[in-house]
Order: C-alpha cells, then structure tokens, then sequence
C-alpha cells in the first residue's frame, strides 16, 4: 500500500521524498522520509553558544551543550514544541562557581530552583520536558565525571 504519492520503482524500492536532518530538528517537515544516520545526526548534540544570556532553540536539536564562563542565565527557549522532550549538558569551566539562572517557563519540582555543581570542570545535565509552550518540566542531575 503506497500512501503519500510515493511510487514503486522497477527495483521494488519506494521512491519516497527526503527529509533532512534540520528538518527532523525543526519539526518542519511531515512528507519526507529520513535515513537511519539522518536520525542519529539530528539527535547529536548541539554547542549552544556561552554569552551573558543564553538562549536555545529547540528547532535546531533535542540535546544541547554550554561550558558556562561567567554567572550566566538560560533564557527561555525559541521554537518550543509540546512533547518535545532533551538535555542540556552544564559543564563548569575551569574556574568553576559559575551560577545559571533560569527563563520563567522553565518549572522545577515542588518550585525550588536547582542549583548547579560548583567545583571547576564538574558538569550537570538538565533533564527538560516542553508541557506547554511556557512550561518546561526540568530536573537536574549533578556531578557527573
């Protein structure tokens, strides 16, 4: 059964649209079909960029990476979509005592804040789940080596 408009080619394979790996990340398209490395590729994580306020945005991956150098803030993320669900690895650099404060979509259990490992070169990861366009379920897991 083809569905989609795909055609069945004289080598009995489906000639099926691609996708791309920015457009699994972007959630843009729904026709294209994508190879089992295009997946693997599109769930790789992305180097978010450290600065003053950090901003993520989740059309561009599902797993994110910062190495804070200074006290900074994760802003609220760009693109939300409902169920889309990641981790964003928090490494410490070499200094270390670095602080993150957190976007207001951003909800902790039972409303208290986590705070992050201080010792230089330590990294935590945040566990998020998009509930919401302005609730994002997130956990922290400490001092992993």
């Amino acid at each position: 059964l083809l569905t989609g408009g795909g055609n069945l080619s004289a080598d009995r394979t489906f000639d099926i649209p691609k996708g791309t790996t920015a457009n699994y990340r972007a959630k843009t398209n729904d026709t294209g079909a994508l190879t089992t490395k295009q997946v693997w590729d599109a769930v790789a994580e992305v180097a978010l960029t450290d600065g003053a306020t950090i901003t993520p945005d989740f059309a561009t991956g599902l797993d994110f990476s910062v190495t804070l150098g200074g006290n900074r803030t994760l802003a609220n993320p760009t693109n939300v979509v409902v169920g889309q669900k990641g981790r964003i690895r928090v490494i410490q650099d070499g200094t270390g005592t670095r602080t993150l404060a957190y976007g207001s979509n951003f909800k902790w259990a039972g409303g208290t804040v986590g705070v992050l490992s201080t010792a230089a070169s330590t990294t935590d990861f945040l566990d998020y789940d998009v509930v919401t366009a302005t609730h994002i379920r997130v956990a922290l897991s400490k001092a992993w080596a």
